[in-house]
């Protein structure tokens, strides 16, 4: 409903975010109080249920580069999307050494063609015994996800 809210306001012109903009800093704290015990719904496959489709996100410009917040949470979308990431505590883990760019060729039927995608690595929690006598690439590379 608010995001339908904030889509209304946006194709009427009113370029404010219900969310972010310190006019509606009562409506975010009282929204805030009312889902401060809601739990999601995770399915079997412990993935989470939303009704919310991405793409209704980025018709709400609740992901883009609209402002810094909005930059800033279209970064956490796709780092819970396509890294797993999913509590506040991975997300600040996260750092350049834990994103590796690779490329290769690949033949297709049309010949061949580059394919570069983007590869995160799981931060490496130090532990006692064999873990840490191996070097660096070694563990980054069994913790490849």
């Amino acid at each position: 409903m608010c995001l339908g809210i904030q889509q209304y306001l946006l194709e009427n012109n009113r370029m404010v975010n219900i969310f972010t903009d310190l006019y509606y800093l009562t409506f975010v704290q009282e929204l805030n109080k009312l889902l401060s015990g809601w739990q999601p719904s995770v399915l079997p496959n412990s993935t989470v249920f939303s009704r919310v489709e991405e793409e209704h996100l980025w018709d709400c410009k609740q992901l883009g580069v609209y402002s810094p917040f909005v930059l800033l949470n279209t970064l956490m979308f796709f780092n819970t999307k396509f890294f797993g990431l999913q509590t506040a505590e991975e997300h600040m883990q996260l750092s350049f050494t834990n994103v590796v760019r690779q490329s290769r060729k690949c033949t297709t039927a049309r010949g061949s063609a580059k394919v570069v995608s983007i590869r995160y690595y799981t931060p490496v929690r130090h532990r006692k015994g064999r873990e840490s006598s191996l070097g660096k690439r070694r563990r980054e590379e069994e913790a490849a996800v």
